[in-house]
């Protein structure tokens, strides 16, 4: 659970360094949004596989409370 945590963070990160090294490598402003793009297109895979880790986890305690 903590890696998805984790691996969400650095997709978010991945706007901030598109944004510096872009600059510093002068790539033009749309480039650098078509770089941000990947950082939302990790968030996407890293919230679905966080989502079905809290329902898999709910299930897990519900059958554990039961017997």
């Amino acid at each position: 659970m903590d890696n998805i945590i984790s691996s969400t963070s650095l997709a978010a990160r991945i706007w901030i360094l598109a944004f510096i090294a872009g600059h510093t490598r002068e790539i033009p402003f749309y480039w650098q949004l078509i770089d941000c793009s990947f950082g939302i297109i990790g968030l996407v895979p890293f919230t679905i596989c966080y989502r079905k880790i809290k329902k898999l986890e709910k299930l897990t305690r519900s059958s554990y409370s039961i017997s």
